[in-house]
């Protein structure tokens, strides 16, 4: 049992080293020249106009009119870009 529990430690903690962040993505997406790296959440990114939008990370963009990442959406695959009217993206993995 002494064995056992210290191996249970460094298990429980290494599994949760394994485990990457709530929907982070990994890569960069770029919006009218702006970088953002590892996006996570809801990020704004235009005023509504047309904006070049180039999602280079490994998750899908969902690109929205509204700035709070609701309503009507577009998706944009991984390695993908054009130009969209956006306000706001969120990337998921």
């Amino acid at each position: 049992m002494r064995l056992f529990v210290p191996l249970l430690v460094v298990l429980a903690t290494a599994g949760i080293a394994a485990v990457p962040g709530a929907n982070a993505a990994g890569g960069v997406l770029f919006a009218d020249g702006v970088v953002y790296e590892n996006p996570v959440g809801c990020v704004e990114v235009g005023d509504g106009s047309d904006v070049e939008i180039r999602n280079r990370t490994d998750g899908v963009a969902h690109l929205y009119e509204s700035p709070d990442c609701s309503g009507d959406v577009v998706v944009l695959p991984p390695n993908d870009g054009a130009y969209f009217a956006v306000r706001s993206v969120r990337v998921r993995d």
